[in-house]
């Protein structure tokens, strides 16, 4: 498989002159040997010819007016209030998760205490705890 030219990326802006001059000459000097990137200008100049035949008709003055109408009519919901619940979730997470490790390490400080596995929520479930 040919590997692809970088420099066809850069025909666009080449031919819209949206590079700086160094750039373009350095692509004029390359389309002299690049046929992959002749090929793009070619396409890109008809293209743009075709698009200048294209003629534009402005939309009715009316159409403007109820496009912004209706956009104000729309009623966006304000940014603030959709941060309090994220907000409010982390807090309230956090404070569980403080919550669930206090308790569930609170038993293990003596090793009198410490039964691995006696006490777990599948045998709660199950109604086999010991």
């Amino acid at each position: 498989m040919k590997k692809r030219c970088k420099w066809t990326k850069k025909i666009n802006a080449y031919l819209d002159k949206e590079i700086d001059s160094k750039q373009i000459d350095f692509i004029d000097k390359h389309l002299k040997q690049c046929s992959e990137c002749k090929i793009k200008l070619i396409e890109l100049q008809e293209l743009n010819s075709a698009l200048e035949d294209v003629h534009i008709q402005p939309a009715p003055s009316y159409l403007e007016q109820r496009i912004l109408a209706n956009a104000r009519e729309v009623n966006p919901t304000p940014r603030g209030l959709i941060k309090i619940p994220v907000a409010a979730s982390v807090v309230a997470a956090l404070v569980l998760g403080f919550i669930f490790s206090t308790q569930t390490f609170s038993d293990y400080t003596s090793q009198e205490n410490f039964t691995l596995g006696t006490n777990t929520i599948y045998s709660y479930l199950e109604g086999t705890e010991k």
